[in-house]
């Protein structure tokens, strides 16, 4: 039973690990492009930034999928997930994501935002939302593939 738990953790960080990278790389590739001043760059360079930033996004995602596993004492929490979690990583992904907006964009003003960028206290709202939302996706596309579930914990008749 024990060596099928860790299976599961090992292949569940894996897989978030992948999904994360591809929705956060397809993310910022579409707001680095159109929402943000500083990056008009070579495209060597802005796809090297991008996949730079998409492996942090990834690793940020699944440090949330550990601290909720830590919270609830359970490694393959994603099997039988429940609404607490979910708030619980929306939560952890916004808080970061506000932490990392407003150091880079409002403190060591490393990047800025164009008009079109609709910012909440001078964050922008996009990546204000990105860790949750792909955090969130790359969790349920992972429990669809270990467990063939969807949403919340479903019940059974």
């Amino acid at each position: 039973m024990e060596w099928r738990k860790t299976r599961d953790a090992a292949s569940a960080l894996a897989l978030i690990l992948m999904f994360s990278f591809m929705l956060n790389y397809m993310w910022e590739s579409v707001h680095e492009a159109f929402l943000y001043k500083v990056f008009k760059c070579m495209a060597d360079t802005y796809v090297l930034m991008i996949l730079i930033a998409s492996v942090y996004d990834a690793f940020i995602i699944a440090g949330i999928y550990l601290g909720i596993a830590v919270l609830w004492k359970d490694i393959i929490w994603l099997q039988k997930m429940r609404g607490a979690q979910i708030y619980a990583a929306c939560l952890a992904g916004l808080a970061i994501a506000a932490i990392i907006e407003y150091r880079y964009a409002l403190v060591t003003k490393e990047w800025s935002y164009t008009p079109l960028m609709p910012t909440v206290c001078g964050i922008g709202v996009s990546p204000l939302i990105q860790l949750s939302t792909t955090g969130l996706l790359a969790f349920w596309l992972t429990r669809r593939v270990l467990y063939g579930k969807g949403g919340c914990q479903e019940k059974s008749v």
